[in-house]
């Protein structure tokens, strides 16, 4: 039973990242969660990712979205900065609100 589990998510894995996705992009997100340039969307390839990603450090916090052909949803947590990146596989799904959502 294992087997088949294991080859039903691989059918599964492969179906979602073989198809293109629309992502937000956006080099710069304010407080607001607002882009601070004018937003654009980008068009994943086979095998890419929309993903969102913010770095703390001190006296700043950076948030920026977008696409990827690498991603690994993570957090990491260091004495003085921290991390988090956010991963995702369908239409415009990389609108996460890290300023409310922390």
């Amino acid at each position: 039973m294992r087997n088949s589990q294991a080859i039903g998510f691989l059918v599964l894995f492969c179906c979602v990242t073989a198809r293109n996705f629309r992502c937000l992009e956006c080099p710069n997100v304010s407080h607001d969660n607002e882009c601070m340039v004018p937003e654009k969307q980008c068009t994943t390839g086979p095998w890419e990712f929309c993903f969102a990603r913010q770095l703390n450090g001190p006296g700043f916090v950076h948030v920026d979205r977008g696409c990827t052909n690498k991603c690994i949803s993570f957090v990491n947590k260091g004495k003085k900065t921290s991390q988090t990146s956010l991963c995702c596989v369908t239409d415009l799904c990389n609108n996460h609100n890290f300023w409310t959502n922390q």
